[in-house]
């Protein structure tokens, strides 16, 4: 989907729980608690007096709030009875007979549990934003006319770090060793980088350890794909809902979660950690080891879901080259439900095409869904889409290859979601052995297509936000997917003209030297004297 895709990520959602929902329209109501939960963080608790009556949430009690009268605990103010104000008189021009009252000025305060309430759910959003703005890999360069530029492998780390800098927390510095953000009111917060476990397409998550260096407190956040960390993070009951929700409006989901570590936990996690790198053998998978002790007891913080556009003219190009009578097959990581999106929205799958799940443990569940889709092939006329998940394509490729790769050419469009790397090569390989008089071409834009494009008979790599591994690695570079139409069918196809007629000349030209030649050797007498010269 990165292919089709200009992999310029932009935030569209937070969701921080069933009823804590954020949309890029919304990002106003995110900047009072997280400036309420760090300003309550560096002062003293206010008294029911200081609390405003505006939202309830603690500030500094202004020079009006000593004028107003003290409120008693069943909502009243406390007034004298024998004072004419008290009375509600108006001691003024008129006497104290035809005065009128006055309804007393009551100040409306929240009581006890709503404000414990409210500072908790503070705390929970700037937590939130806390585990956003620090689990990365993220580094900020200073431009040079005061604004800070972001630097990243990923573009969707990119967005979301850019999404908290809109609400007030924005990441100023970093190195190897700290992390400084600055707070909505201008102060700054360092943490200190004690562990870091990077992004992988076998894990698909990424970790890291900081120590909040004004509290000393150590957390341990970890964010990753939805289908990975529903395995990791705590049971909830809405997780799983809103990740479909958002992959149905074609997002990208992530999925974070936190851990508080005591110094005696630091100190046995940091000894495994330190022996697990120290290692000679097994290194990565002892270090994953260690990973994943910390992942026993993680505590969900919420899901962002992050919108990544469409190139320009895929639509028309993926219609052109059907057209022409190629198959198109999307071999993507993302989930199946922001798969199906993304095929819709690019007209890979046509609104009213039917789109067939095959999914399967076995080969004995796959054969049945196989027979199936042959019999609905031949009964119709506007051609069916299969949708097949990584687990079911691994049964395929081990133990129904033949038959997977003679059923899924009949279908109009193949959609393999979470998809490895690995994967993306073996598909490209079965479909060369099961068909040897069909050409490949496999395009990709990022080091995870890499091992696809070189299996394929034609290699096309896209230069994109992910740098230039498959571009490098490929037969043609190109700048974004709708080159690709032009290649094919134009320059490719006066190449393939070029090609057939330079073959064709070269035979012809051998021909009528070699018959020449023949001939003035037997008149005469075969003598060992060509009639031609080297050159020609």
């Amino acid at each position: 989907t990165g292919t089709l895709t200009c992999n310029e990520m932009y935030f569209r959602r937070l969701y921080l729980g069933p009823s804590l929902k954020f949309t890029q329209n919304t990002l106003e109501e995110l900047r009072h608690p997280l400036w309420a939960h760090w300003h309550t963080a560096t002062s003293p608790t206010p008294t029911s007096a200081q609390r405003p009556a505006s939202d309830g949430r603690a500030s500094d009690p202004g020079p009006h709030t000593a004028s107003k009268p003290p409120v008693q605990p069943d909502g009243q103010a406390d007034i004298a009875a024998d004072t004419p104000d008290a009375a509600g008189l108006n001691p003024g021009s008129r006497g104290a007979a035809d005065a009128e009252p006055q309804a007393p000025e009551l100040v409306s305060v929240p009581p006890a549990p709503m404000h414990d309430c409210l500072e908790k759910l503070d705390s929970s959003i700037a937590h939130a934003l806390q585990c956003i703005a620090l689990c990365h890999n993220v580094s900020p360069v200073d431009s040079g006319d005061g604004t800070i530029e972001y630097q990243a492998a990923s573009p969707d780390e990119v967005a979301l770090v850019k999404f908290t800098e809109s609400v007030g927390l924005t990441l100023i510095a970093r190195d190897i060793h700290r992390i400084t953000l600055r707070l909505p009111d201008s102060r700054t917060v360092s943490f200190a980088i004690l562990a870091i476990f990077p992004f992988t397409s076998a894990s698909k998550r990424m970790g890291i350890v900081v120590r909040n260096l004004s509290t000393g407190l150590i957390t341990f956040y970890e964010k990753g794909a939805d289908a990975v960390m529903q395995d990791i993070v705590k049971p909830s009951n809405w997780l799983e809902e809103e990740c479909c929700n958002l992959a149905q409006e074609g997002l990208r989901t992530l999925v974070f979660g936190y851990q508080h570590l005591s110094e005696a936990e630091y100190k046995d996690f940091d000894a495994r950690l330190t022996a697990a790198r120290c290692a000679t053998e097994q290194r990565m998978d002892k270090v994953a080891a260690v990973q994943k002790s910390l992942e026993g007891s993680l505590e969900l913080i919420g899901v962002t879901g992050v919108e990544d556009r469409l190139q320009d003219d895929v639509q028309s190009a993926l219609e052109e080259l059907r057209k022409a009578g190629i198959k198109v097959w999307m071999l993507t990581g993302d989930k199946v439900e922001t798969a199906v999106c993304i095929a819709r929205s690019t007209k890979l799958v046509d609104r009213s095409q039917q789109i067939l799940h095959i999914t399967g443990t076995s080969a004995t569940m796959l054969v049945p869904q196989f027979d199936d889709f042959a019999a609905s092939a031949a009964s119709t006329d506007s051609g069916i889409a299969i949708v097949i998940d990584g687990s079911t394509l691994a049964v395929c490729l081990s133990e129904l290859q033949d038959r997977f790769v003679h059923e899924t050419s009949k279908c109009s469009a193949l959609i393999i979601c979470r998809c490895s790397p690995t994967q993306k090569a073996e598909v490209v390989e079965a479909v060369k052995m099961s068909n040897p008089d069909k050409r490949t071409a496999a395009i990709g834009d990022g080091g995870n297509d890499v091992s696809m494009i070189q299996a394929a008979h034609v290699g096309l790599g896209i230069v994109g936000k992910e740098g230039k591994h498959a571009s490098l690695a490929a037969d043609f570079s190109l700048t974004q997917f709708a080159h690709c139409r032009s290649l094919i069918l134009w320059h490719g196809r006066n190449a393939y003209l070029r090609s057939a007629t330079l073959s064709q000349f070269i035979f012809h030209r051998g021909l009528i030297i070699s018959f020449i030649q023949a001939v003035f050797s037997a008149m005469f007498y075969f003598a060992s004297v060509p009639i031609y010269t080297g050159w020609l």
